[in-house]
């Protein structure tokens, strides 16, 4: 606080105190209340006189009282707010080594997990017992599900610390949409399920937006919808609506799964967070959803989710895009 806000408020009391004197003064407000007091001696207006000037005192008192306290209130809030700020710059601290930690080991288990993948791909082209075949392919899948993860844990790092912005460029989105099938097909035949693609007539050939962040979200809506359906299937749709502002491309995830409850529609976009009735049952870290939540609020992007439980859920992702 500056010198001349400190001593505001006591100047203007001052002026206040100064005035009504100066206009007591000039009425001869004295002389007129010493000759009615003169005048009415059995009102005993002199002794009540008396009484102001030690009223004044006392609350002089009262007030220099009040004011110290607020003296060692406020630095007591300034201490307080010294230790939260060194606190809070703590916990940043440790918050950014714990991520870069995290991002450190992530690149560093990348390749090993690679290698992994390379080599049961070599085991995989040899001929095989029927066994052993399906062996590989659940060692395939729990490596692709390991890679998923780390790049879900990667991505998250690098939006949260860097606040990348999407580098829009063209590219071919049915071809994208079939690689992703490609990818997660023999995942979700592992299960039993069926996977189908479904992309509209109205969906241009190519897109201006950003392939990257469109392939990660679209692969971890599939990898919850394949982890949490036991039978049926699941579809991948894809439409394009022009007549909204600017065009918008709809990409949808359907499956015939456990569904999810409406209590947990909004959690689960929560980091760490899973469904309640499914948490001990599924493994990961509840990071996807978040991931991909992420990613679409970085790109004015929305998602949708619209589920019954025991019949299935939808998500819908809606992104922006224009046409080259």
């Amino acid at each position: 606080m500056s010198v001349w806000k400190k001593w505001l408020i006591p100047a203007i009391y001052f002026l206040f105190f100064l005035a009504v004197y100066v206009t007591l003064s000039v009425n001869d407000a004295f002389e007129k209340f010493y000759a009615f007091s003169r005048l009415h001696e059995d009102m005993e207006l002199d002794e009540m006189v008396l009484a102001v000037p030690a009223a004044m005192f006392c609350l002089c008192l009262y007030v220099l009282h009040i004011h110290y306290r607020m003296r060692m209130t406020h630095k007591r809030l300034k201490h307080t707010h010294r230790e939260l700020e060194r606190t809070q710059h703590e916990l940043r601290q440790l918050a950014l080594a714990k991520d870069e930690f995290l991002s450190m080991a992530c690149h560093e288990l990348k390749t090993p997990l690679n290698g992994i993948m390379g080599a049961l791909m070599l085991v995989e082209n040899n001929e095989l017992d029927k066994d052993t075949s399906e062996g590989i392919m659940l060692a395939k899948g729990a490596a692709g599900d390991m890679k998923f993860l780390i790049n879900d844990i990667l991505e998250l790092s690098d939006i949260k610390h860097h606040h990348r912005k999407p580098t829009l460029k063209p590219f071919p989105i049915r071809e994208t949409l079939d690689s992703i099938v490609s990818i997660m097909r023999a995942q979700v035949k592992l299960k039993g399920l069926e996977l189908e693609l479904q992309v509209d007539s109205s969906v241009p050939e190519i897109i201006i937006s950003h392939e990257g962040w469109i392939r990660l979200t679209v692969l971890n809506i599939l990898g919850n919808a394949a982890k949490f359906t036991r039978q049926g299937g699941i579809t991948l749709r894809c439409r394009y609506v022009p007549s909204l502002p600017g065009g918008k491309l709809f990409i949808e995830v359907s499956d015939t799964g456990e569904g999810i409850a409406p209590a947990d529609s909004e959690r689960i976009f929560q980091p760490y967070s899973q469904k309640q009735q499914s948490s001990s049952v599924y493994a990961g870290m509840g990071l996807g959803l978040y991931v991909v939540k992420e990613i679409m609020d970085r790109m004015n992007a929305e998602i949708q989710v619209t589920s019954r439980v025991q019949q299935g859920t939808t998500f819908t992702m809606i992104f922006p895009i224009t046409q080259e």
